[in-house]
């Protein structure tokens, strides 16, 4: 480690880095007594601060037992008793404390993280039923009870819609049938893929067809290598950590979400302060 080298990336609240390179100047030459530091380099970038000070030995010296902070001029105070700052509303609004900051943000954060719990419990339920439907699907084509080769592609989308295999459409689409396609019940599904004169709904038979293709296209585009048992149990393999992870999630109160997000914050910010040079405002360098 360097004793005479110190990188500084942080700057106190509201000052900036031409007012800092100007501080840092005059303790390089002072008016009337020895200088402060020897020297210093500028490396920043458009969004960090970068400053490389370089002391003499005698500076150092000088430095032993005194709160480097201060020196350099990195802490800054301010006031905590009467803010006014803007609301989830927009609205200017007057907060007497920090901690009324704090209960507004919670009762603002909170409902978010019910909303992002039931976004992540869709999608593993989503994840789980895919699953669920590829290796029904894998073990039904290895135990020949669903034939797929030299078929005409109608009659195997006939089949999976019979056997009710889910189909999955791109996000945009509602998933288990084309856009528009009754929800009432099997037939009206099968409607779509026999009966090759119906225009009601402005779209040709091979339109139809291939919209319905899509939603099982995560089966039908299954590589021949994939049809095997060994895949199967790799599948299952996968559908236990999903519904594991499914589990937990639906266990977990979004309460105890939010601590176990600040508690991964807060170690990830212990870590960067004992090692990262992008993180600690002041730091010797190595």
């Amino acid at each position: 480690m360097d004793p005479l080298t110190y990188v500084i990336t942080e700057l106190p609240i509201g000052r900036w880095t031409q007012d800092y390179k100007k501080f840092l100047t005059e303790m390089v030459m002072p008016e009337k007594k020895a200088p402060l530091i020897a020297d210093f380099k500028e490396n920043h970038t458009d969004t960090t601060v970068h400053f490389t000070v370089t002391l003499t030995e005698e500076q150092a010296k000088a430095l032993e037992g005194q709160d480097l902070y201060k020196f350099f001029k990195l802490e800054a105070s301010i006031t905590t008793t009467n803010f006014y700052l803007f609301d989830q509303e927009g609205h200017i609004h007057h907060y007497d404390s920090p901690q009324d900051i704090i209960d507004m943000f919670f009762e603002f954060r909170l409902p978010l993280y019910q909303k992002r719990k039931d976004l992540m419990i869709a999608t593993l339920e989503k994840d789980t039923r895919r699953l669920r439907n590829m290796t029904r699907f894998i073990l039904a084509v290895v135990n020949g009870e669903l034939i797929v080769n030299n078929r005409p592609r109608k009659e195997i989308l006939r089949d999976l819609v019979q056997q009710g295999y889910d189909a999955f459409y791109p996000t945009s689409r509602v998933e288990t049938l084309p856009e528009d396609t009754p929800t009432t019940g099997t037939e009206e599904i099968l409607s779509h893929v026999d009966d090759e004169e119906d225009s009601s709904a402005g779209l040709s038979f091979d339109e139809k067809t291939a919209d319905l293709s899509k939603g099982y296209n995560y089966l039908l585009s299954m590589k021949l290598w994939k049809l095997t048992r060994e895949e199967v149990e790799n599948l299952k393999e996968q559908l236990a950590s999903k519904e594991k992870e499914l589990e937990i999630l639906q266990a977990t109160p979004v309460k105890q979400m939010w601590e176990n997000d600040l508690d991964a914050f807060v170690d990830q910010l212990l870590k960067v302060r004992e090692g990262n040079e992008y993180d600690c405002s002041l730091k010797k360098r190595v």
